[in-house]
């Protein structure tokens, strides 16, 4: 009964909460229209903040109109702040090359008003928004330049914080060494408070540390350390976090039963606070740890769950994640078709974010472009002024020469040589300003050709990963074939034709294809100049061992096996005429 009266307490007393925001929207709405400047920018401001949570999309699109009409006429400190709050909301809804633009906005007029303790926490924020994207070269530079400053202005709290997050970063691509470095400068910075948001942030990354690295004792012990501050502190969204990560350590064991028990703790938490998208990843979560049980009651239902919350949502990120777990419990009850269906449509979200990504990188070296040539512009004015001055002074040099012909020709032969030493002084200034100019579009290239190649390396290792999942499901259907009987056979050699025809697909090659021709142009025009008896798949096989991929990695992409591609290596090696004793790959990279 005591349970019952519990339940109905934390129901009605979410409702009234939600009743009394949704009382305080609809009172900002109605006033809204007639509302203008500042204090309309503020309404508008608000309502996003409000609906954040509840009615993401509705609070995005006030967020956007707010961006809009925010006015260069305001003072810096009322758009700075402006600014910030936005990239708030925009980040809390995952919106995070909006969150990234506010932020960048508001950290130029920090710069101009000399705000350097908000400069530290823009950079941090711009840092946590280029994280979650997965951007974590971006990332670290704006983690390492807050870090620095906060040094240099002696802001303890962002010293802490920016090292804690850039140990988490380097733990995430696996340079654990400085991982751990930055860990340790972060909890020597913070002390042991036991009440520290910091401390808490700490112990929770060295948990991640030590289960990257396998140690799970280790990994525990910190992350019950974290919770125990949480729960002193008696805040429920730290309590949370720490149960889900004790949770995640325990899937890493293969204790799924007791990573379901934490994460349904850390679940009741998020429910009780209506945190939708805390809610939706603890489903995943929940249904993750079942099916690696072999559980399957109860998954498709949290599944459901967690896709109508996204639905209301509209996550990207969230939809992938619910499709991906979709496909491991469908691939885990062997019904295979809809294992593909949901393998598809959350490749279909990575693609989609994929594209947001790049259209935001297109439109950043836009802006790099466009303020390179108004630097060029301004230096061409400037230089084409300096040559009316000098004009001018050697006019005025002339008609004093005239006056004074006999009596200052020494003179004059004197200032004449040493305006030539100026000249050619500021003469030698503007070619090593060019030189400095070359070598930094130099430097340019060179970054976009790394990207570009770690695009292909990346593109190839995705049909590696693939062709092998592919070629797993085609075994098990046989194994299906060879087992069952009847009228199920027929359905299953058809799904097997499909994912044989979709190993044989053409659309992978010809995307690599251009991406690789855009990073070694004239690679195969070389090749086939040596050899013109070069077929499509030689060519295919030099492009991967150029991008040094190994054997195995090859024989995924290319569908064969290893023996098959140590075979090709060596007939290669006869059709470009090299000898044995001569690497095939020192031969491709050179060209």
């Amino acid at each position: 009964m005591k349970k019952h009266t519990l339940a109905f307490i934390i129901l009605t007393g979410c409702l009234l909460i939600r009743i009394s925001a949704q009382s305080n929207t609809d009172s900002l709405e109605i006033r809204l229209p007639e509302t203008s400047g500042t204090e309309r920018i503020e309404l508008l401001l608000k309502l996003s903040e409000l609906l954040q949570d509840s009615i993401p999309e509705k609070a995005k699109e006030y967020a956007n109109i707010c961006y809009r009409e925010i006015a260069e006429s305001m003072n810096i400190q009322t758009q700075k702040n402006i600014y910030s709050r936005l990239g708030n909301v925009f980040k809390r809804t995952l919106e995070y090359y909006s969150a990234i633009n506010c932020y960048k906005k508001a950290l130029e007029l920090m710069q101009t008003a000399s705000d350097q303790k908000g400069m530290v926490n823009m950079l941090v924020k711009i840092g946590s928004a280029y994280h979650r994207l997965g951007n974590y070269d971006e990332s670290l530079q704006n983690y390492q330049l807050a870090f620095k400053l906060a040094e240099e202005i002696n802001y303890l709290e962002m010293r802490v914080a920016s090292a804690e997050e850039m140990a988490r970063i380097n733990i995430t691509v696996k340079n654990y060494g400085k991982g751990l470095e930055y860990l340790d400068i972060a909890l020597s910075l913070s002390g042991e408070n036991p009440y520290n948001e910091n401390l808490f942030s700490i112990y929770n990354t060295y948990g991640y540390y030590y289960n990257n690295r396998k140690d799970f004792e280790k990994a525990l012990e910190y992350h019950f350390k974290a919770l125990d501050i949480a729960q002193k502190d008696n805040n429920g969204k730290w309590t949370s976090y720490s149960l889900n990560n004790i949770g995640l350590v325990y899937i890493s064991m293969g204790s799924y039963q007791q990573a379901y028990d934490y994460y349904l703790r850390s679940l009741q938490i998020k429910e009780k606070s209506q945190d939708p998208w805390g809610m939706v990843s603890a489903y995943v979560n929940l249904s993750t740890a079942l099916v690696r049980q072999k559980k399957f009651e109860g998954v498709e239902d949290y599944l459901q769950k967690g896709l109508q919350i996204t639905k209301k949502l509209k996550s990207k990120v969230l939809f992938r994640d619910l499709y991906d777990t979709y496909y491991e419990y469908y691939t885990a009850k062997g019904r295979y078709k809809e294992a593909l269906e949901n393998y598809e449509m959350s490749n279909a979200y990575r693609d989609s974010m994929l594209s947001e990504s790049k259209t935001m990188e297109i439109s950043e070296l836009q802006k790099k472009y466009e303020n390179e040539a108004k630097e060029r512009e301004y230096d061409l004015l400037k230089q084409k002024e300096r040559h009316q001055a000098f004009v001018k002074k050697i006019l005025i040099a002339g008609i004093v020469l005239l006056f004074l012909v006999s009596g200052t020709i020494v003179w004059n032969v004197l200032m004449k040589r040493r305006k030539d030493r100026i000249i050619a002084g500021k003469e030698k200034q503007l070619m090593q300003a060019e030189l400095e100019k070359h070598d930094i579009a130099s430097r340019e290239l060179r970054k976009e050709v790394e990207f570009r190649t770690r695009q292909l390396t990346t593109h190839a290792l995705n049909m590696t990963q693939k062709n092998k999942m592919l070629a797993v499901m085609t075994r098990q259907i046989d194994e299906l074939i060879h087992d069952t009987s009847g009228e199920v056979k027929s359905p299953l050699r058809q799904l097997r034709r499909q994912i044989k025809q979709n190993l044989k697909t053409e659309s992978d090659w010809e995307v690599f294809r251009m991406y690789f021709e855009q990073v070694n142009a004239g690679f195969f025009e070389t090749l086939t100049k040596i050899n013109p008896d070069f077929n499509t798949y030689d060519l295919r096989h030099c492009a991967l061992i150029k991008l040094n991929l190994n054997i195995k990695e090859s024989a995924s992409v290319l569908s064969l096996s290893p023996n098959s591609v140590k075979s090709a290596r060596y007939r290669l090696k006869k059709k470009l005429f090299l000898k044995p004793e001569e690497s095939l790959y020192d031969f491709l990279r050179d060209i």
